[in-house]
Order: structure tokens, then sequence, then C-alpha cells
């Protein structure tokens, strides 16, 4: 999430940070659930996210980012009734994501703290931190090809609902190294 710790640093508006702490643990749960990922908070703004379908994954970061930023979940009345009439209003924030995976081979690792790792992990924290330098004040969501592919076959072509055909765009900007 851009700018949460200067936010959690420079506000002294205790209220504001429980209920921004509140939401991630809560809103952004249930958002995962909805689209049928699994998401754990592993420190401050930082969440990973796995999934079975690269439709799945790619909706829910795309839900995410429409949490924290201006649409605010227009396709999902009752949950944005429910946090408009419950909640204060978080400020405006932006988000950088990166999603890897689709190959079967890929291994995952799973410590017995829990923690998650592997080079599917990697690859997507590496895509993540691109996306962070290509832009720290809008959102960005990097994807590696076999994801793009699983995610135009999975969605029938039929993009992110919440968001209309010119809001949702690939763009392959080709091969790249991270090192």
């Amino acid at each position: 999430i851009h700018g949460y710790t200067a936010l959690t640093r420079s506000s002294k508006d205790a209220p504001l940070l429980k209920h921004l702490d509140n939401c991630i643990e809560t809103d952004i749960k249930e958002i995962c659930r909805d689209n049928h990922v699994v998401g754990n908070r592993a420190r401050g703004d930082e969440i990973i996210l796995i999934g079975t379908s690269a439709y799945d994954m790619v909706n829910t970061v795309l839900t995410i980012s429409d949490y924290f930023g201006e649409k605010k979940l227009e396709c999902n009345v009752a949950f944005i009734r429910r946090r408009r009439t419950d909640r204060q209003k978080l400020p405006l924030l932006s988000i950088s994501a990166g999603i890897a995976g689709g190959k079967k081979y890929d291994s995952l690792l799973i410590t017995a703290g829990g923690d998650l790792s592997g080079p599917v992990v990697n690859l997507a924290a590496r895509l993540q931190s691109q996306a962070n330098r290509m832009s720290s004040d809008c959102s960005q969501l990097l994807v590696t090809e076999t994801v793009r592919i699983k995610y135009e076959t999975e969605s029938g072509k039929q993009f992110a609902p919440a968001f209309s055909q010119s809001e949702l765009a690939f763009l392959d900007v080709g091969p790249f190294a991270f090192k």
C-alpha cells in the first residue's frame, strides 16, 4: 500500500490508524474470501495472496486496489453499503502488486511458522517491487506471461467484472531482468 508507512509514522489520528489496520485485517480478508483466495498479512501492509486460479488472483488484487482507490467497489453493493455506513472513510491509497504462478512445477515452501517461500513467491515479490518502482503514486499490477494467458483463458475475455474494458488492459513489456 503506497503511503502506508508514511501515514502510520506521521499520523496523529489513532482512530484512523486503528481503522486502517482493521480494514486490512477484516475487509481485505473478506475480499479475498469472496474471490476464493487466501490472504495472509505478513507484516505492516505486506499481504501475500494464494489462489488456484489466475482469474481469482487478478480480480482479488483489482478489488483490493479498488477498495483503497476512488472507484469504491461499485459492483459489490452490499459490501460497499456496509463499509460506507459502518466505517469512517480511509484516505485514498494505491497499491503495487506482483502475481506469479501457473506452472505446475513451481515449488511453494511452507515453513513451520507458516511463512511462504520458493521461486514463485520470490518472483511475485520481485514483480511487486518493480511495480512499485514504476509508480509510487498510482496502483500497478505486474503479472507473468503465464498468469496473463491463464487469466485471459479463464475469464473468457470477460475481464474484471468490476471494471470496464477501458479500465483494464494488459501491456506486454517484454522480458526484463531483476538483477
